[in-house]
C-alpha cells in the first residue's frame, strides 16, 4: 500500500509509480483536502482511492488555510501565520489566491491512525509519505500513541520544523522514535517538479514552491 497524505495534485503518486511501483503491485491511496486540486482527481490512477479530505487526529471537520494552488496550505495556525506573512511578500500571481489571501475552509478529516488500523493489517506493507505543512507531528504521535504506527513499514515525510514552531531538535527525536520501530524513513522525497507534478508543468513559468 501507498498512502500519500497531502497529495497536491498527485505528483507523488505518479511519481511512485514511475520509479518504484512499475509493475503496479501497490494499492494507491491519496488525501488532500485543498478545492484546488479536486479537478486533479477526477481520472485516478490505476488502483487509486483517493479521499478530498485531510489527514488529521480525528475524524470529523477542520479548519483548512488554503494558500491557493502554491502546495503551502495547512491545519495548523502557526504554518498559517508563515504563509500569510510570505504572500505580503509576494506578487500577485495565478497560482496564489485572490488577493494572496488565505481562504479558511471547513474541510472533512480522518484520523489517519483509526484509518489504518480499520483498513489494514500489520502484515501489509505500508508505505506512508506525509507532506501535510506542519500537521505532521501531531499526526505522527497520534500513530504511536495508538500503536498504529506498527502498520508501517516505510514513511516518505517533509518535517516542516521552524515553519510552524518546532525545532530540528523536534525533529530528531521524531526520526529516532521512527527508527527505533524499525521503521525506513526518507526526508528528501519530492515530486513538486517535471514530469510528475502536472500543476507546475502546466504553468511552465518557476516560482519556489519552499512553503
Amino acid at each position: 500500500m501507498f498512502i500519500d497524505c497531502g497529495s497536491h495534485d498527485g505528483c507523488s503518486i505518479r511519481k511512485f509509480k514511475d520509479t518504484i511501483d512499475k509493475e503496479s503491485q501497490y494499492e494507491l491511496y491519496s488525501f488532500e483536502p485543498n478545492p484546488y486540486f479536486k479537478k486533479y482527481y477526477e481520472n485516478p490512477e490505476d488502483k487509486q482511492t483517493h479521499y478530498n479530505k485531510a489527514v488529521w487526529i480525528y475524524d470529523g471537520q477542520v479548519d483548512f488555510y488554503v494558500a491557493g494552488m502554491t502546495g503551502g496550505s495547512t491545519l495548523e495556525v502557526t504554518k498559517n501565520k508563515h504563509n500569510t506573512k510570505k504572500f505580503k511578500q509576494v506578487k500577485y500571481n495565478h497560482h496564489y489566491p485572490r488577493e494572496n489571501r488565505i481562504e479558511k475552509e471547513k474541510v472533512d478529516c480522518v484520523d489517519l491512525s483509526g484509518w489504518i488500523k480499520n483498513n489494514f493489517k500489520k502484515d501489509d506493507h505500508i508505505i506512508l509519505k506525509m507532506d501535510i505543512e506542519g500537521a505532521e507531528y501531531k499526526v505522527l504521535e497520534k500513530l504511536f500513541n495508538d500503536n498504529a504506527i506498527k502498520y508501517v513499514n516505510e514513511i516518505f515525510v517533509e518535517l516542516h520544523n521552524a515553519r510552524c514552531g518546532r525545532t530540528e531538535a523536534d525533529d530528531s527525536l521524531l526520526l529516532k522514535k521512527i527508527n527505533e520501530e524499525g521503521i525506513k524513513y526518507d526526508t528528501s522525497w519530492d515530486a513538486l517538479h517535471k514530469p510528475y507534478c502536472v500543476y507546475w508543468r502546466d504553468n511552465f513559468f518557476p516560482i519556489n514552491h519552499e512553503n
